[in-house]
């Protein structure tokens, strides 16, 4: 498939991998890109505790993808409380809004970014659905740091 995303450097260029200091890297060196920061439910839920969280929200739109375990973590958080006048119902209002959060109606997912990254490492090649493609793509791209040299062989298998 062909995907609208441009892998970037920008985190090493800045020198930072705050979130905030990403984003504002990003609009600068693309004035004309509306950019919409995507996040979890279970980001949400501990949001408060990031570098800049308010600014993130008071200067960039902000879809927050449903995960069934963190809905009413993130829904009762600290964020979701003090930025309710910012939350959005509709989620095409993120494509013309300066700012706004919303929480999608995706299919929710179980399986964390985290997981399967560790899963990675550990040498797994298979996963299920649409796993598979995401995990073919960081391995194709030696994203995360995984270059071939830092995933563990796959076990073998015996009969």
């Amino acid at each position: 498939p062909d995907y609208p995303f441009i892998m970037s450097t920008i985190e090493e260029e800045i020198g930072s991998h705050i979130t905030y200091d990403v984003l504002k890297a990003l609009k600068q060196k693309f004035p004309d890109t509306h950019f919409i920061w995507a996040m979890s439910t279970d980001n949400l839920a501990s949001f408060h505790t990031w570098e800049h969280y308010d600014d993130i929200l008071k200067e960039f739109p902000v879809a927050i993808l449903h995960r069934p375990p963190y809905d009413e973590a993130a829904l009762q958080s600290p964020t979701a409380s003090t930025f309710a006048d910012l939350r959005i119902d509709d989620p095409q209002d993120l494509l013309t809004r300066k700012n706004g959060w919303c929480i999608l109606k995706n299919k929710g997912i179980e399986l964390s970014s985290t997981s399967i990254l560790q899963n990675l490492r550990a040498g797994q090649t298979r996963f299920d659905g649409p796993v598979q493609e995401i995990a073919d793509y960081i391995r194709k791209h030696g994203l995360y740091g995984l270059t071939p040299a830092k995933i563990a062989p796959p076990k073998p298998k015996f009969a």
